[in-house]
C-alpha cells in the first residue's frame, strides 16, 4: 500500500501534512473522544469522499446520540469549556465549527483522500465498476427488483459510451464495488474513464483565474 493509499487512516490532529491551528487541545481531545474524529477517513462523506457539509455533520452528530448521555445544560457547559463560550444550539453549533475546523485541510490532502479505495454502495439506478480479483474491471448497472439486488453488464461501444448487455448478476455483499470517474454523464452520452480511485488526473475539481472548470476530452 503505498503513502497515499493509506492517507484515509492517517491521523487528523496531529498529521505531517498539515496542522489545524484553529482548535486548542480541549476542544480536540473532546472531538476525538466524543465524536470519535480521529482519522481523516472520519470526516468525510463514505459516499461522496468528500468533506461533510453541515447537514451532514448535524445527522452525523445526532447518531453519536450526545444527548443520552447530557442533558442541554451539560451540553452547554461542554461548549464553555472546549471553546469558551455556551452555546444556544449544540448540534448546530458543533457542525457549523466542524466545517470551519476541517476547511483548513490542504486542498491535495482532500484530493488523496477522494482517492482512495472505499467500497461503494450498491444503488438502484447508478454505475459502478465491479472489481473481482484475478479478471478485468466490469462496468455495471445497480438494478432493483422484488428479487433483491442484481448487477446488469455494460458495455463501451466504438466511440466509447455504455451500452447495455443481456449479463446479469445477483449482487452479493462479498463484491467489491467502486464509484467511477466520469468524462460524460449525459443520458445519451454516458461516458467513463475507469475506477475513480485509479483515475488521475480527475476531470473535476479544476479552477482557471478562480472559476471552477472541468477537463474535457476529445473521442473519436
Amino acid at each position: 500500500m503505498t503513502q497515499e493509499q493509506n492517507i484515509c487512516s492517517e491521523p487528523l490532529w496531529h498529521n505531517a501534512r498539515f496542522k489545524l491551528e484553529n482548535v486548542g487541545r480541549k476542544e480536540e481531545a473532546w472531538l476525538a473522544k466524543s465524536l470519535k474524529l480521529r482519522k481523516l477517513q472520519d470526516i468525510v462523506n463514505p459516499e461522496t469522499r468528500r468533506l461533510r457539509t453541515r447537514e451532514e455533520w448535524r445527522q452525523y452528530i445526532r447518531g453519536c446520540e450526545l444527548r443520552a448521555h447530557w442533558t442541554d445544560h451539560q451540553a452547554a457547559h461542554v461548549s464553555r469549556e472546549v471553546r469558551g463560550h455556551a452555546s444556544l444550539n449544540f448540534i448546530r453549533d458543533t457542525a457549523r465549527r466542524l466545517v470551519d475546523i476541517f476547511a483548513e485541510i490542504p486542498d491535495n490532502v482532500m484530493y488523496m483522500v477522494r482517492q482512495t479505495p472505499m467500497n461503494s454502495r450498491a444503488e438502484d439506478g447508478q454505475v459502478r465498476i465491479l472489481v473481482r480479483e484475478g479478471t478485468p474491471d466490469r462496468i455495471v448497472r445497480c438494478e432493483e427488483s422484488s428479487d433483491g439486488m442484481s448487477l446488469r453488464m455494460l458495455k463501451k461501444d466504438a466511440v466509447g459510451k455504455l451500452v447495455d448487455t443481456e449479463l446479469i448478476a445477483t449482487h452479493s455483499p462479498r463484491f467489491i464495488l467502486r464509484d467511477p470517474a466520469w468524462w460524460s454523464r449525459q443520458d445519451n452520452d454516458k461516458r467513463i474513464i475507469g475506477q475513480y480511485v485509479k483515475t488521475f488526473p480527475l476531470p473535476e475539481g479544476w479552477e482557471v483565474s478562480g472559476t471552477e472548470a472541468r477537463l474535457s476530452i476529445d473521442f473519436p
